[in-house]
């Protein structure tokens, strides 16, 4: 005889029920949540608490959707990915309009000469110098490395 109890089925049922409205909700709350960071003009800033909340979503649909067998959790996950993915899309539009690609290209052909130039400056840095110290016959005594 076994002395688990199990749950009566009223139990099982509220809980899948409330399991389905926090997923529903889940998917709700992410979506406020990206509209609330889409509504964000690309000069302002995003809050601290809207990305926790954010990142807390995520984590919570991810946590669910690691039981294979929820099936409906699996359907979050895929849906919360659709999500984000046309919201990145969207993201990704807004800003290459805003973006004016010849200041790019410029600001990145700068960065690019400036890392050359402090890699030439540190090339030569590493080079070794030699000083030769002479006696006064002008033979050589010692030679030094300086690096």
């Amino acid at each position: 005889m076994s002395n688990k109890r199990s749950r009566s089925p009223s139990i099982v049922d509220s809980s899948e029920k409330r399991l389905c409205i926090d997923q529903n909700n889940l998917l709700s709350e992410l979506t406020q949540v990206l509209n609330q960071i889409n509504s964000t003009p690309s000069s302002g800033e995003i809050s601290a608490e809207l990305i926790e909340t954010f990142k807390i979503l995520l984590l919570e649909i991810e946590q669910l959707s690691a039981d294979e067998s929820n099936l409906e959790a699996k359907a979050v996950r895929y849906e919360s990915d659709r999500c984000l993915e046309s919201w990145f899309d969207d993201l990704l539009e807004r800003c290459g309009d805003d973006l004016d690609w010849n200041d790019l290209a410029l600001a990145l052909a700068l960065e690019e000469e400036e890392e050359e130039e402090q890699r030439n400056e540190e090339e030569e840095e590493e080079e070794e110098e030699e000083i030769i110290i002479v006696d006064d016959e002008d033979t050589p005594v010692q030679r030094l490395t300086v690096s």
